[in-house]
């Protein structure tokens, strides 16, 4: 499968056609959440101090 994990998410009014407005021709809402996801991670993960 190569979407394993799956999630339910509450977002405020009007988010879906924000990301309607900005999505590249070739992606959908699925995808561009997936990459806003993994681009956040990836911030978090580089500002986050060493242990």
């Amino acid at each position: 499968m190569l979407w394993p994990e799956k999630m339910v998410a509450a977002l405020p009014k009007g988010t879906f056609a924000r990301m309607v407005a900005v999505l590249r021709p070739d992606e959908d809402k699925t995808a561009f959440i997936r990459e806003a996801v993994e681009a956040e991670l990836a911030r978090r993960e580089k500002a986050k101090p060493k242990a």
